[in-house]
């Protein structure tokens, strides 16, 4: 449903000045991403993926149990074709050597000092084009809820968000491309009896509260070092006990890209709905939300696409310190199902701000 109108002039200014200041955020960003593709020969991750040749570390940096199985993060490692994986339980172990394509940080339970300290180091060694993937728990951004607050009683999930943040920062303060990836897990349990739910689950953000088998937990995050491209400079949660597909691990990935908003299955195709009946609906339901009333606050452009359309949100007036520019959007789509091409599915998905944004 379209979102309430808000009519308030000092409210749209306020809004007006933190969009100003949101600009300025992101043409900084951009520089930075530009500066570190010119480094790197135009490239923002120019040897990614490795061969399967190439020097992967999974770092077990935990006195107790790890939050998933190191060692059978390295099984799935070894799984997608690359044989030179090792497991050590320190970044120091790696210091004298040639610096590796990825490193993997598996943390304790408890997010121990030897975890922080593991999560700081990863970035240093990691070669130029490469990545560094920390395995977090979920609710590591959500300590203020009931729930999770009374899960963090330790701090541990303080403590694993204290390790993100020191992979991402170190990762941006370096001028060699290198990626990250945090993958937030829930419980690893060998059933999924008494699970929320079974099926495999990757969602942006720290949105999930469910648990993983432990080939499900080890498996996501060998992907995602190694073979999505949609796991790069995110942050993400997996859940799920199935033994999923290449083309189902490949369809829930793709969720990181954008990243995408919304998901509706529409059923079969058929000679009443076809791909392209269900397109111009489409295209026909985004051209509402031009028309004034449509309750949003801020205007927006319609481009019609081969496959929907892409709303583009564009500035109602210029402020002082803004420049004339597009403030992102949503793409809306049709397709169909990767799993079932029989079926048609609809996504919206976030549009970028501009060019490596």
């Amino acid at each position: 449903a379209p979102l309430d109108s808000d009519d308030d002039d000092d409210d749209d200014d306020v809004l007006e000045e933190l969009l100003a200041d949101a600009d300025l955020a992101k043409a900084e960003l951009a520089a930075q991403t530009r500066k570190k593709r010119a480094a790197s020969g135009g490239l923002a991750y120019p040897t990614w993926p490795p061969g399967l040749d190439a020097r992967i570390a999974v770092v077990a940096a935990s006195t107790g149990g790890g939050v998933v199985d190191a060692a059978a993060v390295a099984a799935a490692i070894e799984g997608l074709g690359y044989s030179n994986v090792e497991v050590c339980d320190a970044v120091d172990a790696l210091a004298n050597e040639a610096k590796v394509a990825s490193v993997i940080v598996v943390p304790d339970e408890n997010f121990s000092p030897s975890s922080l300290a593991a999560a700081a180091a990863a970035p240093g060694a990691v070669a130029s084009g490469g990545c560094v993937v920390l395995v977090s728990r979920q609710g590591a951004t959500r300590t203020g809820s009931f729930d999770m607050a009374f899960r963090n009683a330790r701090g541990a999930l303080t403590r694993a968000r204290e390790a993100e943040d020191a992979v991402t920062l170190e990762c941006a303060k370096r001028n060699a491309a290198i990626s990250y990836a945090v993958v937030r897990i829930g419980d690893v349990k060998k059933s999924a009896q008494g699970a929320k739910a079974a099926g495999l689950a990757v969602r942006p953000g720290d949105a999930l509260d469910a648990a993983s088998s432990p080939t499900t937990a080890a498996t996501a995050v060998a992907r995602a070092a190694l073979v999505e491209p949609a796991a790069r400079n995110v942050s993400f949660g997996v859940s799920g006990f199935t033994d999923e597909s290449e083309v189902g691990w490949r369809d829930e990935f793709l969720r990181l890209d954008g990243p995408e908003l919304a998901r509706l299955e529409v059923g079969p195709k058929s000679a009443d709905a076809p791909l392209e009946v269900v397109r111009d609906w489409l295209r026909e339901w985004a051209g509402l939300w031009l028309k004034k009333g449509s309750g949003l606050t801020t205007p927006v452009e319609l481009e019609t696409t081969t496959q929907g359309a892409v709303l583009t949100f564009v500035p109602k007036t210029a402020a002082p310190r803004r420049r004339a520019t597009k403030e992102g959007g949503v793409k809306v789509l049709v397709e169909p199902s990767p799993l079932d091409p029989s079926n048609l599915r609809v996504r919206a998905v976030r549009e970028l701000y501009g060019p490596g944004l």
